[in-house]
């Protein structure tokens, strides 16, 4: 469905989106969402689905920091995004 690209504390944050399979029935909201964390190849890892989308957040940041920004994609809803390009998202945080 998407893909953005973020900057935050000067490291780069890649969040994907998908549509979900179907097989999982997810959460109602976003906000019941359980995100699952983990660590690969020294990046950090972060995923939650809803009940239409899988969204998955990868970066080098810290754990917490990374699981931060998970939480508020979460909390605001990948639907800020709908009607967007991802090639035309690029958000820069100051360090």
């Amino acid at each position: 469905m998407g893909h953005v690209i973020l900057k935050y504390h000067g490291q780069l944050v890649s969040v994907l989106v998908t549509n979900s399979d179907g097989q999982h029935q997810g959460h109602s909201t976003q906000s019941e969402a359980l995100i699952v964390s983990g660590q690969s190849d020294g990046y950090q890892m972060a995923q939650f689905q809803t009940a239409r989308h899988i969204v998955s957040v990868v970066s080098g940041l810290s754990d917490s920091e990374n699981l931060l920004i998970a939480q508020s994609h979460r909390t605001f809803g990948i639907e800020a995004y709908q009607g967007c390009r991802a090639h035309s998202l690029m958000a820069a945080n100051p360090s």
